[in-house]
């Protein structure tokens, strides 16, 4: 049932969370859910397909959702991660690779701030 809460969390509608995040929500389907089993699912769920792992700076994960490719805005200011629509960017060439690489995908996250006054 612990499992089922997080799942209710992550899989209802597209989100980005971190663990913490997945732990205060999910605890409103199963008040009783322990920190260790959100920290042992979320990596089950990104092995199994149905979330992504987004690695927002080298202390901050965060879980996507859409497990389609996408690129990401990340506000520092608040944290909040939004989606990009993929129609929206545009790539004018990758640069060369050494022959035994081959591209695997792009993710990509545009960080913003507030702007300072000046």
């Amino acid at each position: 049932r612990q499992r089922m809460a997080i799942a209710q969390v992550l899989l209802h509608a597209p989100v980005h969370m971190a663990a913490d995040d997945v732990l205060l929500a999910a605890k409103a389907f199963y008040p009783g859910l322990s920190r260790a089993t959100v920290y042992n699912t979320l990596p089950l769920l990104v092995e199994k397909g149905l979330l992504r792992v987004l690695r927002i700076d080298p202390v901050r994960t965060v879980y996507d959702s859409r497990t389609d490719a996408h690129s990401h805005i990340y506000h520092e200011d608040t944290g909040e991660v939004e989606d990009i629509p993929t129609a929206t960017l545009q790539w004018h060439g990758m640069p060369p690779l050494p022959a035994h690489l081959e591209v695997m995908g792009m993710d990509v996250i545009v960080r913003v701030r507030q702007r300072q006054p000046d």
